[in-house]
């Protein structure tokens, strides 16, 4: 679920151009909630796991991230920023919910979804 941005090592997310992967700085890997690739499906964090395309994210030129495993991109609900609320994906569709700011891909910073998951719970 997301939360306003504090700067902690929780929000520290790294994306990993060689294999497409978004992680905290720890072992844990941005990924479809039990592989579900249904329009709507939740997404988490879990372990990483090199090669699984469930944790693969490309990051595309107007803002989204895709995945290919379900063709389908990073959605935070109706753009809704109530800390709280979960990420799933949904068909791409170029809106404002779909919009992240990748600062480690050089792409522009963007005002929209400035909200990112925190670490698990232990």
């Amino acid at each position: 679920s997301i939360t306003g941005c504090n700067n902690s090592p929780a929000q520290n997310f790294v994306v990993n151009p060689a294999d497409a992967t978004i992680s905290l700085r720890t072992t844990m890997c941005l990924e479809l909630t039990s592989g579900n690739t249904a329009n709507g499906a939740a997404v988490g964090l879990a372990t990483c796991a090199p090669g699984t395309d469930r944790q693969e994210w490309l990051a595309r030129a107007n803002g989204s991230l895709y995945n290919p495993a379900s063709g389908r991109c990073l959605e935070l609900p109706n753009n809704d920023t109530t800390p709280g609320t979960r990420l799933r994906i949904l068909d791409c569709n170029g809106t404002p919910a779909q919009t992240w700011s990748i600062p480690t891909l050089n792409t522009p910073a963007l005002p929209v979804n400035p909200w990112i998951l925190p670490a698990p719970k232990p």
